[in-house]
């Protein structure tokens, strides 16, 4: 059987981002398996914080998305990141059920799995520092990085990705958050001087796919997208691996250099962001939250 409509498909990231490249190994592999799929684009065509709520309505059908954009309907997805599993360990202790469950009930969409698993964020600054100790500086995040910036005494700031180049230049920040990816997608890492190791928390991009599209497709489709998903978190893993190693070269090479704490000072540096990232989504979701931190033994 094929599907006689196509499902429309639609990205947080610009096609082309680095951020995409675990969703489309997954869409490549079902478009194969006779899936008729449209791609509707990126930011460009739905902004970031309204696609969800296109998803939920129907207006696309599968999405990839970070959590961090839908927080205020479904604050438990923040675990996403902070989850320090593989996607094969998440399924194994519940949380991928669970996860599922949830976006099921709040959000109208099945949480099908991860497109960026084990890449983690990192700090990039124009500072060099010894210690995790950001007291005062203005530093440019998103959501994903707010709790470990603010519990290190940054002054956070919120720009446009495309304003944060200006304003490293003009020295407006002294550096921002993002992945150990996609840093030169808007030319980032030609204002950058040094990036911190270790990363911390995990990129929190998911497969989503509109449950009332879902309960339409006969369970032989939904066994082939979910287990094709299962295949490519895989095959995201080893990709991401490659990709990180390539870009942490590309990065040295613009003369980017590496801030790496000493053992006590990394471990402390690691402390403060999973035990500020876990207040914050406790505070969030002080019901269920609690579980969720069990689920991924997440004892940090």
């Amino acid at each position: 059987m094929i599907f006689s409509n196509k499902l429309k498909v639609a990205t947080a990231w610009g096609k082309n981002a680095a951020l995409n490249d675990g969703f489309w190994l997954f869409y490549d592999r079902i478009k194969r398996e006779g899936i008729k799929l449209k791609y509707v684009g990126g930011p460009e065509t739905i902004p970031p914080f309204e696609l969800l709520q296109a998803l939920k309505t129907g207006r696309v059908d599968i999405v990839n998305i970070p959590t961090a954009y839908y927080l205020s309907q479904l604050p438990e997805a923040d675990a996403l990141k902070l989850s320090t599993l593989d996607p094969e360990q998440e399924r194994s202790c519940g949380f991928y059920d669970y996860m599922n469950k949830l976006h099921k009930e709040r959000v109208n969409a099945c949480y099908l799995g991860r497109n960026a698993p084990l890449v983690t964020h990192h700090l990039y600054l124009n500072i060099e520092i010894t210690e995790p100790d950001l007291e005062g500086l203005p530093i440019r995040v998103t959501g994903a990085q707010s709790a470990l910036v603010e519990a290190l005494g940054a002054a956070t700031v919120t720009t446009a990705p495309g304003e944060l180049y200006t304003a490293l230049k003009m020295g407006i920040v002294s550096g921002y958050g993002w992945p150990a990816i996609g840093v030169s997608d808007l030319k980032w890492d030609e204002a950058t001087k040094y990036v911190i190791d270790p990363g911390f928390y995990q990129v929190d991009a998911i497969t989503l796919i509109n449950l009332d599209t879902w309960n339409q497709l006969t369970s032989e489709r939904q066994k082939l997208l979910a287990e094709t998903m299962r295949e490519t978190e895989k095959l995201a893993v080893n990709h991401y691996r490659q990709k990180i190693a390539e870009t942490r070269q590309q990065m040295r090479k613009k003369g980017i250099k590496e801030i790496t704490f000493s053992p006590e000072m990394a471990e402390k540096y690691l402390n403060i962001a999973y035990s500020s990232g876990w207040d914050q989504m406790l505070n969030a979701a002080p019901q269920l939250g609690p579980k969720i931190k069990e689920l991924l033994r997440g004892d940090r």
